[in-house]
């Protein structure tokens, strides 16, 4: 089971910050590897694998969208940032 955690990226210096409200971790986009989301979850929860095998899980913010069987879009973005083309 994974605990959520609070996401937020800083596009300048290329990097993700994770904090589970007590510490907080840097990961640079280099050190993803993988990222995906959930399908038909409410809420939609994101999630991200680096390279030490870590996967952290977080809710982007929430979208209005009649798509919902569609990964949310925060899915593709991040993805993007990080530089992985299989997503």
């Amino acid at each position: 089971m994974f605990s959520i955690k609070e996401v937020s990226i800083d596009e300048e210096k290329k990097q993700i910050h994770v904090s589970n409200f007590k510490e907080t971790k840097v990961y640079s986009f280099s050190d993803v590897e993988y990222v995906s989301g959930s399908r038909f979850a409410i809420p939609e929860q994101v999630w991200f694998r680096t390279k030490d095998k870590k996967i952290t899980v977080f809710m982007p913010k929430v979208r209005f969208s009649v798509f919902q069987f569609y990964r949310h879009p925060m899915v593709e973005e991040l993805a993007d940032l990080c530089g992985l083309e299989d997503w």
